[in-house]
């Protein structure tokens, strides 16, 4: 019941809060009808490296900053503090996540028009080191032109699963193993056969082997990804599958499938609410071992062998639903759920999570998220003393981008 408490909260909020309509701003493309990501991005798939009016669409009519006129290079820094609500928890304090220069450059040109660009990121920070993104995108058609095939990708680049958002500690993200850094090497083509229509397929290789050859067994995933956006609607929908294959034996062959939507309130209400909901919901078998999946350490502590035991080949569940309702231009309100079942079959041993707080923006380039986050571990035997997921949590992050 805490939960509902919790949202019915927030859609109090959503009702009655008064604020100024002049300058609130969207969280999400939802509002403007946009299914095709390269209206903000770089990658056909969304996230990642924005183009110039991505960068200016992010910041807030808070005013430009000095990179905002170019996309050929883009920094993204990050840094994390995670403080306990219990001083004998571990794993707490404050941390560089990620620095993340990256280029963003042309390579051929027919007139005014890109036929072909590489874009590489590298991560400097202490939590994820490493090359991110290495790829070239190839444009079979005019990035704003209807057509069954508009790119083809061909490199290292984030997986096109499901909603692609920052919250690289969402509970779908992590039991599927679809936050960044997933694959080596692959090839994909995206298209926009219709306006309100796009979809991705990819195939790639590797279980997160940092992009190295190792002694793994060889390994490839199909996924596939469309999202659509029903005309005159606020809201869009999507579905995205992934199968995952070993070479030389049959330990780790996973598959997961995801449902996803967003829904603009601006739209919704004639812009008298402004914000936007997104929710995602997966199932899953073959991710509940160590490995493939390592993020299962983070839910399952490695003293409850029977329950590791005997979750290893059951379907999974997970959802999430996140609320941003902007207040002001610089304020926006934000809750967040997550739920994961290891076994599809038995909700009471589910880890729940909430969060709720707030995302200001200090200067059109900078952004702090606050959240407090109440864990709840179903499972007897799981405590907060050792699993991440049974712990509460201070979560504070700031952005950096230019």
């Amino acid at each position: 019941m805490g939960i509902f408490k919790n949202i019915l909260f927030f859609v109090v909020v959503f009702l009655f809060a008064r604020i100024d309509s002049s300058l609130a701003r969207p969280e999400y493309a939802v509002k403007y009808g946009i299914v095709n990501c390269t209206a903000c991005h770089t990658s056909p798939f969304g996230g990642g490296v924005r183009n110039v009016y991505g960068k200016q669409y992010d910041e807030h009519n808070l005013g430009n900053g000095y990179t905002s006129y170019q996309d050929i290079a883009s920094l993204d820094m990050r840094a994390i503090a995670l403080y306990p609500a219990k001083a004998e928890q571990t794993q707490n304090g404050l941390a560089l996540m990620e620095v993340a220069p990256t280029g963003n450059i042309p390579i051929t040109k027919t007139g005014d028009k890109v036929d072909s660009r590489v874009v590489i990121s590298y991560g400097l920070g202490g939590l994820a080191p490493g090359l991110r993104e290495a790829y070239a995108l190839f444009y079979t058609a005019d990035e704003k032109e209807n057509a069954w095939l508009n790119s083809l990708t061909v490199g290292k680049f984030v997986a096109p699963f499901g909603l692609l958002t920052e919250e690289h500690r969402t509970y779908t993200k992590m039991m599927t193993q679809t936050t960044e850094n997933n694959f080596e090497m692959g090839g994909a083509i995206s298209g926009d056969p219709h306006e309100r229509v796009h979809y991705d397929f990819a195939l790639t290789n590797g279980f997160q082997s940092g992009g190295a050859f190792t002694n793994n067994d060889l390994s490839y995933a199909l996924i596939g990804n469309v999202r659509w956006n029903p005309p005159s609607m606020p809201f869009f929908v999507g579905a995205s599958g992934a199968l995952h294959r070993t070479l030389t034996t049959k330990s780790y062959n996973p598959y997961a499938d995801v449902l996803y939507a967003a829904l603009s309130l601006d739209r919704l209400t004639r812009n008298r609410l402004n914000g936007s909901i997104q929710t995602e919901v997966v199932w899953a078998r073959g991710w509940n071992a160590n490995p493939p999946n390592s993020n299962i350490t983070y839910f399952i502590p490695s003293t409850q062998t029977s329950f590791m035991n005997a979750i290893l080949d059951t379907q999974s569940f997970g959802w999430y639903l996140l609320f941003n309702y902007d207040l002001t231009s610089r304020l926006a309100l934000v809750y967040k759920l997550d739920e994961y079942m290891p076994n599809s079959r038995y909700a009471s041993d589910a880890f729940i999570r909430y969060g709720y707080g707030f995302k200001y923006f200090i200067s059109s380039n900078i952004d702090i998220l606050t959240r407090y986050e109440q864990s709840i571990a179903g499972r007897p035997g799981v405590y907060y003393t050792d699993s991440q997921a049974a712990r509460n949590d201070f979560y504070i992050m700031m952005h950096l981008w230019l």
